[in-house]
């Protein structure tokens, strides 16, 4: 008794019975099953049922990928389904379901993902049966609203995106609850506009445990910070009504996202990296106090050529240091580079020059012949002062054009520089 059909994404679903399972006496008895296919008729993406009997020999029948349906202390004898875009409902004919000694039709419903649908919750959208789905928070018809950021602000989740407005598309701040369900009591369908404008396309956050930071930056407009409490509201005493930019004469690089950190201690401080052409393009650095007006005025960290779009920069405010990754070319091949900057934007690796200038020693990370880029970089301990301090990096890398690009990592030590023979994790 087998029933197939096609699968609503793609492949087949198959349902069928037998006598693999035993019953308490060691007597096979039928269930009811079922399993994906993919274009080809092999088993796909359902793991195999741990009550599946084990095989004496898997290389003569391996193990079936599959979920068993019924679960009859008898035999099952007969069964149907109905497909479509919404799962697989089917039904199942038996004397003994449930213990219920009555002969009975029984059925339930499977999910297109291969769960039963009695696991879902609509109060969770973002999971579905116990896995992970897609959740959309907004349709569109543009091709341009690329970039979002998220961050996570101990209960709900806001997302920094460009989407349409009224008029002109707009820098909007969507709030959450833990689970992805759109926060209504924050604005009309959980979205609030930061900024009208055109040009928004590297968007950046960070949540400094009280207070959200965003940032944006356009082809020709930007840094702009905005700065919200606890609850997302603007800080009215940041720049004006919680919105503050920086000026750099139209020289903005859009292709390199903005990166934030905050400075807790003696003083709330935002700490803002990105990238500005003058001509060439170069990490640019500033930080703002409470009221978005200048602690270190923008200055020029190094020259770059790319970045990756976030993870390149972090500010550990417990030690006053920060920590940036980049890419740079030369005689046609790029490679990632490292550094440390203080507070001040004073390179820690750097020498001084005959003309009495600091010039940054950047770090290389790697030595290997052809090319390295899109580093991202973290640090460990996370938020403490610690002795033990060290950094992963991870890059983009591939020898030649005729190779597929890999993942490198690196551990680095407190000073950023690549480690030999590192030591087991703090």
């Amino acid at each position: 008794r087998t029933r197939i059909a096609p699968h609503p994404d793609d492949g087949y679903v198959l349902l069928w019975e037998d006598d693999t399972q035993k019953d308490k006496d060691n007597n096979n008895r039928y269930d009811v099953y079922m399993a994906f296919l993919d274009n080809t008729g092999q088993p796909d993406r359902l793991p195999r049922d741990p009550t599946d009997p084990p095989m004496p020999d898997p290389g003569a029948r391996p193990p079936r990928q599959l979920l068993r349906i019924s679960d009859t202390p008898k035999n099952t004898v007969g069964l149907t389904g109905l497909l479509d875009a919404d799962g697989v409902a089917i039904a199942w004919q038996s004397d003994d379901e449930i213990n219920s000694d009555l002969v009975g039709v029984y059925g339930l419903s499977v999910t297109p993902q291969g769960t039963f649908r009695a696991q879902a919750d609509s109060n969770t959208p973002m999971i579905n049966s116990g896995r992970y789905r897609v959740h959309t928070l907004i349709e569109h018809d543009l091709q341009n609203l690329g970039s979002v950021s998220m961050a996570w602000a101990g209960g709900v989740y806001y997302f920094l995106r460009k989407g349409p407005g009224a008029g002109l598309n707009e820098l909007q701040l969507v709030r959450t609850n833990a689970d992805g369900l759109v926060d209504t009591t924050y604005a009309p369908n959980g979205v609030r506009e930061l900024a009208p404008g055109l040009f928004f396309r590297q968007h950046e956050m960070h949540w400094t445990g009280d207070r959200l930071i965003c940032a944006s930056v356009g082809d020709s407009t930007g840094p702009d910070i905005f700065l919200l409490d606890a609850s997302g509201e603007p800080v009215k005493e940041f720049g004006i009504e919680g919105w503050q930019w920086i000026d750099e004469g139209a020289t903005t690089n859009a292709a390199i996202s903005p990166q934030l950190g905050h400075v807790a201690e003696p003083e709330f401080r935002i700490v803002v990296a990105y990238g500005a052409d003058s001509p060439q393009t170069n990490l640019r650095y500033a930080v703002l106090n409470a009221t978005g007006q200048f602690f270190v005025s923008p200055l020029s960290l190094v020259h770059a050529d790319g970045t990756a779009r976030h993870g390149w920069f972090h500010y550990i405010s417990s030690e006053a240091i920060s920590i940036a990754v980049w890419h740079r070319e030369a005689a046609g091949k790029t490679t990632v580079y490292v550094n440390q900057f203080s507070i001040r934007g004073a390179a820690h690796h750097a020498h001084v020059t005959a003309s009495g200038d600091r010039e940054p020693d950047d770090i290389r990370l790697t030595m290997l012949a052809g090319d390295s880029k899109n580093a991202v970089v973290a640090a460990r301990p996370v938020s403490i002062n610690s002795s033990r301090r060290e950094y992963g990096a991870a890059w983009q890398y591939r020898a030649d054009a005729a190779q597929p690009w890999e993942i490198r990592f690196s551990r680095l030590n407190r000073d950023g520089y690549p480690m030999d023979g590192a030591p087991s994790p703090p």
